[in-house]
């Protein structure tokens, strides 16, 4: 049975939430709830298919907000965020730019491909340096001969 058909009419936030981070340590809860979220499973032990995640996440924050007017955490929000992007960041096939139109890689992924990058002669040492995971970095490109 997929997650997706149980999806309830009344938004989740407002059954399973209600006043879940009207508590004093409301940041403390809303973890627990993160944690609890993203180690949801199917009963063929996957994560749930992406609409359902997309569907929970949406109502979690939202009733985070709603109830404590702050946004959450930043950690908070990036785990969320890769347990959304859970196939896309899975998937440690090689090929990954080639076969889709956007891919999205993991930090180690984006290494190995800067690794393997190479720059003729012909390219001025100021083009080579490149937006990297949040900061500048000089590339150590290899020279062809």
């Amino acid at each position: 049975m997929s997650m997706k058909t149980i999806l309830p009419n009344k938004p989740l936030h407002e059954r399973y939430y209600d006043g879940a981070f009207e508590v004093e340590n409301f940041r403390e809860s809303f973890e627990t709830q993160v944690n609890k979220l993203i180690s949801t499973l199917t009963p063929d032990k996957v994560p749930p298919d992406l609409q359902w995640r997309i569907y929970a996440t949406d109502s979690l924050i939202s009733a985070y907000v709603n109830q404590t007017g702050e946004t959450p955490e930043g950690r908070h929000v990036n785990r969320l965020a890769n347990w959304l992007l859970f196939e896309s960041l899975a998937d440690r096939h090689p090929d990954k730019v080639t076969r889709e139109e956007f891919p999205i890689m993991t930090k180690r992924q984006l290494k190995t491909r800067y690794s393997r990058e190479t720059a003729d002669e012909s390219i001025p040492e100021t083009h080579t340096e490149q937006n990297y995971l949040g900061g500048k970095k000089q590339a150590n490109y290899n020279k062809s001969e």
